[in-house]
C-alpha cells in the first residue's frame, strides 16, 4: 500500500512541479488535480475497506473537496505550490514508515525528514494556506487539514524525543 501511496505521492509532485516551472500551468495543475482525486478516492476505500483504518479518512474527504473547488481565479501558483509541499511530505513520510519497518531509518535521516516535513507543511503552508483567507469555506477546510498536519507534527516529534531519551538511558 505505501508504494501504492507513494507513486501518487510522486506524479502528483511531479506534474506539479513541471507546472510551477511551465508556461501552461493550468494544464499540470489539471493533471494534478485528476490524480488527486483518484488517489484519495481510492486511499479512502482502501482504508476503511481493506485495512479497516479511518484516520487518514478526513483527510481526503476534505482535501478532496478542496481539489474540486479550485476556482478559475485562484492564483495557480499557490495552488501548484500546496500540491507540492503536501505531496512530497507525504512521499517523504511514506518514504519513512518503509525504512522503518524494514529496521532501515536511522536517526540523522529521521530529522532531516522530519525538518523537511515542518518546514513545508508547517511553515510554508500555512503561509499559503492565508493567501486564501477570501473564501472562507476553502480556508476552514485548508484549517482543518492543516490541524491534523500538525497533530502529526507532534506525533513524530514525540517519537524522536523517546528514541533520543532512550538513547541516552542505554548510554
Amino acid at each position: 500500500m505505501l508504494v501504492y501511496n507513494m507513486s501518487f505521492n510522486f506524479f502528483i509532485t511531479l506534474s506539479s512541479m513541471l507546472g510551477y516551472f511551465s508556461k501552461n500551468p493550468q494544464y499540470y495543475l489539471s493533471i494534478a488535480n485528476k490524480l488527486s482525486t483518484f488517489y484519495f478516492s481510492s486511499d479512502i476505500f482502501m482504508e476503511i475497506c481493506i485495512y479497516n483504518r479511518y484516520s487518514y479518512v478526513p483527510h481526503h474527504v476534505f482535501s478532496i473537496f478542496l481539489v474540486n473547488s479550485i476556482r478559475p481565479e485562484f492564483n495557480v501558483y499557490y495552488i501548484l505550490l500546496l500540491f507540492i509541499f503536501a505531496e512530497s511530505t507525504s512521499f517523504i513520510t511514506n518514504l519513512r514508515q518503509i525504512l522503518k519497518e524494514k529496521k532501515c531509518l536511522i536517526p540523522k535521516i529521521d530529522y532531516l525528514f522530519f525538518i523537511y516535513y515542518f518546514i513545508c507543511r508547517d511553515i510554508f503552508m500555512p503561509l499559503l494556506i492565508y493567501k486564501f483567507k477570501e473564501y472562507r469555506i476553502i480556508l476552514y477546510f485548508f484549517i482543518l487539514i492543516q490541524i491534523m498536519s500538525l497533530v502529526w507534527t507532534v506525533k513524530w516529534l514525540i517519537s524522536i524525543i523517546k528514541y533520543n531519551r532512550k538513547k541516552l538511558r542505554l548510554h
